[in-house]
């Protein structure tokens, strides 16, 4: 193999690697955003908040990662479930980890 065509297979390979680097990272920003809008559902639903206007975006978000990186997405999915789960709870029975609870609870202080 001459020495321009080892440069060409060598700045491919380079261009996949990229490739895979920033389809990881979107994925992650993706993730990220996506962990944050099911905590605001879930502590919106818990305060008996509507929380409907969001259903839509979280799966707009869910289809992307899984697009972006569908193994991801499937190894993310049950966690997903059983973090959104363990989140809800009743306005009647606060969470510290809940920022509506705080809120309110901070309210309640002053």
């Amino acid at each position: 193999m001459s020495s321009n065509n080892v440069r060409r297979h060598q700045t491919a390979e380079q261009e996949v690697d990229n490739r895979a680097e920033r389809r990881t990272a979107r994925a992650a920003t993706l993730i990220a955003i996506r962990d944050r809008l099911a905590v605001t559902i879930v502590e919106r639903e818990s305060h008996d908040l509507d929380a409907n206007d969001l259903y839509g975006d979280l799966a707009e978000l869910e289809s992307a990662i899984k697009v972006i990186a569908p193994q991801l997405y499937a190894d993310r999915w049950v966690a997903w479930v059983e973090q959104d789960t363990e989140l809800a709870h009743d306005s009647g029975s606060p969470r510290a980890a809940c920022t509506l609870c705080t809120l309110l609870q901070s309210h309640r202080s002053a």
